[in-house]
């Protein structure tokens, strides 16, 4: 029998940065001890007043009060899965009974310590290192617009560091898009340390400045990691966790077995009246076969089957109603193959600004009932729409440099333009809808639509109802960029 033994070491801090204008530390962490091991946890809450202190604080405590009372040993990825759904739930409901706190969340790192094995989980920029073997690993990747641009290879990882997007988070809990990240389980190492951290240390502080630090004892590592981000600035919140694992070796145990000695086998009387009882039945059982008829013997195999057939034919077949095929189809297709444009895609969360607008722009009854990004294109296609579902907009590649350079009101026009075709009355083929909503944009705007995304737009925007579906002159000018094509739009990239 193998017993785990380990040992850890631990420390953590937390200061409110320097920023004139915040008057809470947003930050908060904990670590909780019970049988589902050691579990550390940090936040880093958002949404302005109190929002994010209050947020990041809710986080920590529900997800350990989750744990404390519905820990199931072996269950430790869908605990934590759970328990963020717990901490989400929390968080809603505070807002629903705080108007005033509406907009808060919080990012969340996980570090679930069990045996001789780790689970870790991520939602948002907040971040988990391993420094193992004199190398320093990242084991979260951050929910960022910026990371999503690493990805696209939009910009380098140099340039991740001082993009001005790099505040925007695409995941938070109390958001629309909180699901964490979930790995595990994996086995420690004697040696391994674990930072967790907030965005306010990786701001200032390198990968190789941490991998520096970490070979300090805890204690003292985080306290030089605080310092140097407040040395450098340190305008927000910094939280750091250090935990060092000090022993993880299984431990054999011999256990003595007692030496066996041969047993002769006696037949216990239960058994024996058993097998007298089967014979008698057996015997009996092939005397009644004897006295059967001939006429009432099984018939052959192709005799039977010839009958089945014969039966078969007078089974009247079954019509099923029209209404029902056509309610089927139109299940599966918003069921199933949603999910496989999104994977074809890479959709990911919604940009928040966006998701406001279009919140006000469209009428979920008849047209799409859901924005959702994606990270790819093809012929130049920047929106892809899901009649009656969904609008995918690629607004994470229009939005920069990459040959679109769209203005925001440009995009605001672009999604109306979006929302106006996406009525619900669709003849898309479910059998073929890939070769459909694929197919290459290549006709140009028509008046109608246009007329119908201005009064769109308008919902948005009544007051302006935007000087670019005014203005003649930048109107001609922004539709000889557009083409579409019955389930998509594109945009030329010489704009």
């Amino acid at each position: 029998m193998a017993n785990s033994s380990v040992r850890l070491r631990f420390a953590s801090l937390t200061v409110q940065g320097k920023n004139p204008a915040k008057v809470n530390n947003e930050d908060y962490c904990g670590h909780f001890q019970g049988k589902y091991g050691d579990l550390f946890l940090l936040c880093d809450g958002m949404g302005g007043e109190a929002g994010g202190e209050i947020a990041s604080r809710m986080a920590v405590e529900s997800i350990n009060e989750y744990f404390e009372s519905h820990y199931i040993e072996g269950e430790e990825s869908t605990t934590i899965a759970q328990s963020v759904e717990y901490a989400q739930y929390k968080i809603i409901e505070y807002t629903k009974l705080n108007p005033e706190m509406t907009g808060m969340g919080t990012t969340l790192v996980l570090l679930l310590i069990k045996g001789n094995s780790y689970y870790f989980a991520n939602v948002g920029d907040s971040r988990i290192y391993l420094r193992r073997g004199g190398a320093l690993l990242q084991l979260t990747k951050d929910h960022s617009e910026v990371q999503r641009m690493v990805e696209q290879g939009l910009i380098s990882r140099e340039e991740a560091a001082i993009h001005p997007l790099r505040n925007i988070i695409t995941r938070a809990i109390g958001s629309p898009s909180y699901r964490p990240d979930i790995s595990g389980p994996h086995l420690l190492q004697e040696g391994d340390v674990f930072l967790l951290c907030s965005d306010g240390l990786t701001e200032y502080v390198k990968d190789e400045e941490i991998l520096q630090q970490l070979s300090e004892e805890p204690q003292i590592a985080t306290h030089n990691l605080v310092d140097l981000a407040l040395h450098r600035g340190g305008l927000d919140d910094i939280t750091v966790q250090i935990v060092e694992v000090l022993i993880s070796k299984p431990v054999v145990i011999q256990e003595e077995v007692p030496a066996s000695h041969p047993n002769r086998f006696y037949p216990s009387l239960a058994l024996i009246l058993t097998i007298v009882v089967f014979l008698v039945a057996l015997f009996l059982y092939t005397q009644s076969l004897k006295k059967i008829p001939e006429s009432s013997k099984v018939a052959p195999l192709d005799t039977l089957k010839e009958e089945t057939l014969k039966e078969e034919e007078t089974i009247p077949p079954i019509i099923e109603k029209k209404e029902q095929r056509e309610e089927k189809s139109v299940t599966a297709f918003t069921q199933l193959d949603e999910k496989a444009i999104d994977a074809k895609l890479g959709a990911s969360a919604a940009n928040a600004h966006f998701q406001e607008v279009f919140n006000k722009m469209s009428d979920k009854k008849t047209q799409a009932k859901n924005l959702k990004f994606f990270s790819q294109t093809r012929d130049n296609t920047v929106i892809y729409i899901l009649p009656g579902q969904t609008i995918y907009l690629a607004y994470g590649i229009l939005g920069t440099k990459a040959g679109y350079n769209m203005s925001q009101e440009q995009l605001e026009a672009l999604l109306a333009i979006a929302i106006a075709r996406s009525s619900g009355d669709s003849n898309l083929n479910t059998e073929n809808w890939e070769q459909e909503l694929f197919a290459p944009a290549n006709t140009p705007l028509d008046e109608a639509t246009w007329k119908k995304a201005q009064e769109i737009y308008s919902k948005y925007d009544k007051a302006n109802a935007s000087s670019l579906f005014n203005s003649t002159k930048r109107f001609g000018k922004f539709k000889t960029l557009i083409r579409t094509g019955k389930y998509s739009i594109a945009i030329n990239k010489s704009h």
